[in-house]
């Protein structure tokens, strides 16, 4: 069972995370010896979330993920975190590894999944 803890606060919503076993689930989908560069850029792409004025219009930082209801993608380098709204909070879900010109179909099936999971709990 996932439930989510506050993340980030930002000047126009708080930013929650999904944790399972005492630890981020989105964090723990990083690869292994992620650089600090990447790690700045989704510090950074997280704060945006928190501070960005909706709708987001910015398509190089995050979009919606065709085909699903309430899923958005923050997109820091090969990295993608998944994220929905909860009322006035974001909520970040899960991440994966862009692979080039490759679908991520499983990942946002997975995404789903979770955010179903918690919305059901909550």
């Amino acid at each position: 069972m996932a439930e989510a803890h506050l993340y980030y606060t930002g000047t126009q919503r708080k930013v929650y995370a999904l944790v399972q076993k005492q630890r981020y689930i989105f964090e723990d989908d990083f690869p292994r010896n992620i650089p600090k560069q990447t790690k700045d850029k989704i510090d950074e792409y997280i704060r945006f979330l928190a501070d960005a004025i909706l709708p987001i219009t910015n398509k190089h930082i995050s979009r919606k993920l065709q085909g699903y209801e309430n899923l958005f993608e923050l997109k820091p380098k090969n990295i993608r975190i998944f994220y929905f709204f909860f009322g006035q909070y974001a909520v970040i879900i899960s991440s994966c590894t862009k692979q080039p010109k490759k679908s991520n179909e499983n990942d946002f099936k997975r995404a789903e999944n979770l955010k179903r999971q918690f919305l059901s709990e909550n």
